[in-house]
């Protein structure tokens, strides 16, 4: 960082402190994201309002809920919030870019393996692919449904998966490569044979009741680590430690709060606290 940005970054710092020093100045901007039509946002209203009665009366909590990751993505560098719901993919897609949130805490599921948050790729059977081997050989003939590049289950981790099979770059290795938007379309796609494969998250999975029998499961990752709540560095060092306190107290104290977050997320149904981590939570991944 040259002197330039370093000065920059300091009177930035400092401004955000005055205004949280100010009677009547402080605000606080939560930012989440849509995902199909569940933004979100009243899912995290009950915590917005405990944030205002336990952490600070005097502060004004907005939710903000952004049509897209990438939009969130471009709030946080803009510093347009303060403090972030985010899936893992946003969060390490964020940190290529920039280091100015830091983990408040992260969902745990502690059911184990068979119940927790995975990604799939699953062939139709009626195309005859039954394995990776059966992938590799066919697959410039395949076309390969995947949900959004800030996807966690629908795109990182798969993709990663396909690379580790000697199959990436994607679009020099299947015929198609299409982008569904949303885990159930991707699911869809297969099934009605618009695709001859196709990446989604275990939850939609497990969702299609008796039609899962119409699919053959090539792959499931390891359990993923559901996404982190993160916030501003430059916020005031008290604030921070009693937002965390709030996080990660929910499970026990306010479990209906607690309740109405996770079911913002389906990924989250298993999950039993937010806990403290660090980033090798999400980078060892």
């Amino acid at each position: 960082m040259n002197n330039l940005k370093k000065l920059i970054y300091i009177l930035s710092f400092l401004s955000t402190q005055v205004l949280w020093a100010q009677e009547g100045a402080k605000q606080l901007r939560i930012g989440t994201y849509t995902y199909g039509t569940q933004d979100r946002v009243e899912n995290l209203l009950s915590f917005s309002r405990l944030i205002q009665e336990k952490v600070d009366p005097d502060c004004q909590v907005f939710t903000i809920s952004f049509p897209t990751v990438n939009q969130l993505e471009e709030a946080m560098i803009r510093r347009e919030v303060e403090l972030v719901f985010i899936s893992t993919a946003g969060f390490l897609s964020y940190l290529e870019r920039a280091q100015e949130f830091e983990i408040l805490g992260a969902l745990l599921d502690e059911t184990g393996a068979n119940t927790g948050y995975h990604s799939m790729i699953a062939s139709s059977k009626h195309s005859g692919i039954l394995d990776w081997e059966d992938v590799k050989a066919k697959s410039k003939e395949l076309r390969l449904s995947m949900v959004d590049r800030k996807s966690t289950s629908g795109y990182l981790v798969p993709r990663k998966e396909l690379e580790k099979q000697g199959l990436s770059p994607l679009e020099q290795h299947f015929a198609q490569v299409n982008f569904r938007g949303k885990h159930a379309e991707s699911l869809a796609s297969v099934l009605s044979g618009e695709s001859d494969l196709a990446a989604f998250g275990s939850h939609d999975f497990h969702a299609l009741g008796e039609r899962k029998s119409e699919l053959n499961l090539i792959w499931t990752s390891a359990s993923i680590p559901l996404g982190p709540v993160l916030i501003r560095q430059d916020l005031p060092q008290q604030l921070k430690l009693d937002l965390e306190d709030l996080l990660l107290g929910l499970h026990d104290r306010y479990p209906k709060t607690f309740q109405l977050i996770k079911s913002g997320w389906v990924e989250a149904k298993h999950a039993s606290k937010f806990e403290k981590v660090s980033r090798d939570h999400f980078l060892s991944f």
